[in-house]
């Protein structure tokens, strides 16, 4: 009849009360550092993942610098070559000329020619 717990039982009581608790504190504890463990290595993956790929893009860049150059020192002087001679051949053959001027567009335009179909 009495509401009040005995207080002899009271400290075995406390105790199995708080065991759980701590059970489940240590259990969290674990998960968190788990998950710690995990991200910190998730996040080391992405950035030697990103480090390779800028390898990989600057080496393509040295690659596109090395092309570009070539192509202006060797290849855009032959180009531009074959074209003043194209240009000369098209004055003095008239049927030339018509198919020079249709398909070869002037070199102050920027814009691309596309011939049209008759």
């Amino acid at each position: 009849m009495n509401d009040f717990p005995d207080p002899g039982s009271t400290p075995a009581t406390t105790e199995n009360a708080i065991e759980p608790l701590q059970a489940a504190y240590r259990s969290l504890r674990a998960q968190f550092h788990a998950l710690l463990a995990l991200l910190i290595l998730l996040t080391g993956s992405l950035g030697i993942y990103l480090y390779c790929q800028v390898v990989l893009v600057q080496r393509q860049i040295e690659d596109q610098q090395r092309l570009l150059a070539d192509y202006q020192q060797n290849s855009k002087p032959l180009i531009n070559d074959f074209l003043n001679k194209m240009q000369a051949f098209a004055k003095g053959n008239a049927e030339f000329a018509q198919v020079f001027a249709k398909y070869v567009r002037p070199a102050d335009s920027s814009a691309p020619t596309v011939p049209t179909k008759k």
